[in-house]
């Protein structure tokens, strides 16, 4: 009975032990890379068309479209996606953004555009709530594949 308590400790201590040296490693491996094009920066900024006319607002925004893809990939168009909330309010009618670039394995590159926005009615306040006004962003992209 004796034996069989020291023999149950010493697995405790033994499976502690393996523990305390796995789990500072598998929590320092370095992450999985990520093969695609991902944005992984962003900002925006928000402004009224002209002093008399803050009834239509601008937003400005930036994104950085890095590619983690093995390949180049050619960057056609970046168009953005809209929320529920604002889609219905925007006044600018083509608000996609031409890029025309070649984006090679592990660059990145920097993609801008605005919309206006009808903002009549609306705070301050509301037009905060409304944000995020993108709600994703759909690149097309032109992809050359060799003859088999």
């Amino acid at each position: 009975m004796h034996l069989n308590r020291n023999l149950f400790y010493y697995i405790i201590v033994f499976i502690a032990g393996i523990l305390v040296v796995l789990v500072p490693l598998t929590l320092s491996a370095e992450p999985a890379t990520v093969e695609e094009l991902r944005i992984t920066e962003s900002s925006a900024a928000i402004g009224a068309l002209s002093e008399n006319a803050t009834d239509q607002q601008v937003c400005s925004y930036s994104f950085v479209l890095y590619n983690g893809r093995g390949q180049t990939v050619n960057i056609f168009m970046a168009e953005p996606v809209f929320s529920e909330g604002i889609s219905d309010r925007i006044l600018t009618e083509n608000t996609s953004v031409t890029v025309s670039e070649s984006l090679t394995p592990g660059s990145s590159l920097v993609v801008e555009g605005s919309f206006v926005f009808d903002a009549n009615g609306l705070t301050k306040e509301e037009i905060v709530k409304l944000e995020p006004f993108i709600e994703h962003v759909r690149i097309i992209s032109v992809e050359t594949l060799d003859h088999l």
